[in-house]
């Protein structure tokens, strides 16, 4: 006991102490504090010789630490001697302890000697030794802990040595070796460990303590080690059923609003490895899942295959889908990025975990649990609940949920991580209910398609064309019949009928320049009537011969006469001025070609030229200042030969376009010959191949003469785009088909719009019909005319 005026006094209670292996001995230190401020005391003890790096506790101090105690107070530790100290080869007789007392706050400390006597045999501990202290296995696997043991003493001892911190199952031939050392032998041993299976072997470090003893030593001896069973196994993710309906159970006469399906999910962890999972369920992004052959077709059944169809995005807000989805992308590619900029990139299932984090689930998908733990060999059920709005009508309706798992940390294998669970949503009303509505109403629209397929002529369309606004319609047909339609988007609707069929065949129908709020007709038996549109009744009638059919009639852009070219070769002109010195409805003159007429149309720039054609292939142009015919050198044909069909554009009255029987069309240029009186006019085009070469029944002309329609005995409607110069594209040389039909189409007209080309046509079964072409799907040449 010693006492000292420096900061810190330490008392002991004894000055020696006796320890015999077995028991405990305790002793008290009493530190006081000779400084002038407050401070906390340690103490630890130092044994001479002994392994400083052992981490054997052999002694017990309480308290470890003092509290703050003021200047002149003391406070007391108890001291517990535990073991040996850890001195190498063990030890018996006296050895001294240094009792160290130091504080930080005072910067010192104070050492007293304690004298510890230690009672034994005389018999030296043997020295033990593991080979290889730091193990690592898989489970399954055969592990084998080498050990070596000393015997040094003089005489041959009987010793134990023992293996703890492993399941004693783990080890099959038991934890203990017994083995006799002769004087100053030694001997290696090895310890078999048989790891189990991955739940029974959990993925962690084992701490091994190996202990030597013997009955004359006074003390054991140890070493340790340790054994690290490493990451092993499977986590396995299944979904039952994998096919169901929506709802699962059908009701006979009517489904509820709102279908359920139950999906059981199980993640079934056999690793050795605790986990924490997560699951996310969506319907997949593809619009079409192919459904597998074993789908379910019986109602009764709850595990349907069926496909996924996802429902159709408004066209006006795709371009917002399609936006959100091209930024997402980025979104995730600059995250991905992100992580990588310190040199290591994030594996799939990392960049799936943060992804599917972020994704909120379905309204219509109910997870019960998103997140979870997974301990070892014991199976985790999870369920998805899917909640479909079901559709009135229609069959089942097929659809794909994909189910998605994933481990926070990826430390072993996760099988089937992704599963896909096919859906058959049915409908409210049952199928047989259906069936029965569906035959009622295939009735009624039998019934209705019978009454809408009356709107048409009841014989062959003979001309239509379309009004100068290209919102309208005429038609007229060998039933006699004056038919009016409105243009609808695409689509023609009946706007009524100016005369309903009487005995008299219509052949020809043109609407007045002016205004078009009249149409002109011509009829077979050589009568023209003159027809308010608004008032839907006659106002003129006109009759030369009776008899002497009118197969085409022109008007002059003022529409104060018009001109009837009829069977036996008179062309007539007609007054419809009412302020004429003649009389209305009565002829202003005529002239006689001598040939049957089939077609007239004016020509020339003030429209002083009418062009007249028929049998034969007769083509005469007319001076109507001086009445001096001129006949244009168009090839010469039989008596069944003729021309069929004549037209001018308004905008470039100069061109000529021509069609007959034979399956000709030619368009002329007649600037010169008109301006000369000759003949010899200029053929710009002229071809045969368009409507292989069977009969072209009508052409028609755009204002501006940039296209040409044409329309024959093969069926087709087509379309030809023209140079400036009047000549065929030769992009589309063979012309472009509108619409192909099975039989005749013996009448069409052409009009122009700012954005689309509008084709009316009139078949020899006296359907009517309307044909729109965007004109940017035409080839940008198509449009180098109209520019021009």
């Amino acid at each position: 006991m010693t006492q000292s005026t420096a900061p810190i006094t330490t008392e002991i209670s004894t000055s020696s102490l006796t320890y015999e292996p077995g028991q405990t001995t305790t002793f008290d230190v009493t530190v006081r504090n000779q400084s002038d401020r407050f401070a906390a005391f340690r103490v630890e003890v130092l044994a001479v010789g002994a392994d400083q790096s052992s981490t054997m506790r052999w002694y017990r101090l309480a308290p470890e630490v003092s509290s703050k105690i003021p200047p002149g107070d003391s406070t007391r530790f108890q001291m517990e001697l535990l073991t040996v100290p850890p001195v190498p080869d063990g030890f018996t007789g006296t050895m001294n302890l240094t009792v160290r007392v130091y504080s930080i706050e005072l910067q010192t400390e104070d050492r007293q000697v304690l004298r510890l006597i230690i009672k034994g045999t005389g018999y030296l501990p043997p020295r033990l030794t593991l080979v290889t202290r730091k193990l690592q296995a898989y489970p399954t696997e055969q592990v084998t802990i080498p050990v070596s043991v000393v015997n040094p003493n003089r005489q041959a001892v009987d010793v134990v040595v023992r293996l703890n911190g492993l399941p004693q199952t783990w080890l099959p031939d038991g934890i203990e070796q017994h083995l006799h050392l002769l004087a100053k032998g030694s001997k290696d041993l090895a310890f078999i460990c048989q790891l189990p299976s991955p739940p029974q072997a959990p993925s962690q470090d084992y701490p091994l303590t190996l202990e030597a003893f013997q009955p004359n030593a006074p003390m054991s001896v140890y070493a340790e080690g340790r054994l690290t069973v490493m990451p092993a196994g499977y986590v396995e993710f299944r979904c039952q059923p994998t096919q169901q309906t929506v709802p699962e159970t059908l009701r006979r006469w009517w489904n509820p609003r709102v279908g359920q399906a139950v999906i059981d999910l199980v993640l079934d962890n056999q690793s050795n490895v605790s986990h924490q999972a997560m699951l996310f369920a969506q319907y997949p992004s593809n619009a079409r899942s192919a459904v597998p052959k074993s789908a379910v077709k019986d109602p009764a059944v709850k595990d349907p295959a069926t496909t996924s169809k996802q429902p159709k995005r408004s066209r006006r807000w795709a371009w917002l889908w399609f936006w959100k989805q091209k930024h997402r992308k980025s979104d995730d590619l600059a995250a991905l990025n992100a992580t990588s900029d310190g040199g290591t990139n994030p594996g799939p299932t990392e960049h799936q975990e943060i992804l599917l984090s972020q994704q909120p689930l379905d309204p219509t998908l109910n997870l019960s649990a998103r997140e979870m733990e997974l301990p070892l060999d014991t199976p985790v059920l999870q369920t998805l609940t899917i909640r479909q709005k079901l559709p009135w009508l229609g069959w089942p309706r097929a659809k794909t949920v994909e189910i998605q798992s994933t481990l926070m940390v990826p430390r072993t294998d996760l099988r089937n991580d992704t599963k896909t669970v096919y859906l058959e949503i049915f409908p409210l009303v049952p199928i047989w209910l259906q069936t029965v509505l569906g035959l009622i109403l295939i009735l009624l629209l039998g019934l209705g398609w019978w009454k809408v397929n009356q709107v048409h002529h009841q014989a062959a369309v003979t001309s239509v064309q379309l009004n100068g606004q290209a919102d309208e319609v005429a038609s007229v047909a060998k039933d006699g019949d004056i038919r009016l339609w409105s243009i609808r988007g695409r689509r023609l609707r009946s706007a009524g009928v100016l005369n309903q069929g009487d005995d008299r065949a219509v052949r020809v129908v043109r609407y007045r320049p002016v205004d078009n709020d009249q149409v002109i007709i011509g009829f077979e038996n050589g009568e023209l009537e003159t027809w308010n549109l608004l008032l839907k009744q006659p106002q003129l009638a006109m009759s030369f011969d009776r008899d002497d059919r009118v197969f085409d009639i022109a008007i002059p852009p003022d529409a104060h006469s018009l001109y009837s070219g009829h069977g036996s070769g008179t062309v007539v002109q007609w007054n419809v001025q009412p302020e004429d010195e003649v009389p209305l409805a009565e002829p202003l003159r005529g002239f006689d070609v001598r040939f049957a007429i089939q077609a007239l149309t004016l020509v020339g720039t003030d429209r002083q030229h009418l062009a007249i054609a028929g049998r034969n292939n007769r083509l005469v142009l007319i001076n109507l200042a001086t009445e001096q015919p001129l006949e244009l050198n168009y090839p010469y044909g039989g008596g069944n030969d003729f021309i069929t069909r004549l037209d001018s554009p308004s905008d470039r009255p100069t061109l000529l376009a021509v069609s007959d029987n034979q399956g000709r069309i030619s368009i002329w240029d007649l600037q010169s010959c008109l301006a000369t009186g000759t003949s010899l006019c200029n053929q710009i085009d002229e071809w045969s191949s368009g409507h292989n070469g069977r009969a072209v029944r009508a052409i028609a002309f755009s204002a501006d003469g940039c296209f040409l329609a044409s329309s024959g005995d093969d069926g087709h409607v087509k379309l030809w785009p023209l140079t400036p110069q009047g000549r065929r594209l030769p992009a589309i040389a063979e012309g472009k088909v509108v619409k192909r039909f099975d039989i005749p189409i013996n009448a069409v007209d052409l009009a122009r719009t700012h954005r689309h080309l509008k084709v009316a046509s009139g078949a020899e079964n006296g359907y009517v019909r309307l044909n729109t072409i965007r004109l940017r799907s035409l080839p940008e040449e198509s449009l180098a005319c109209s520019r021009f």
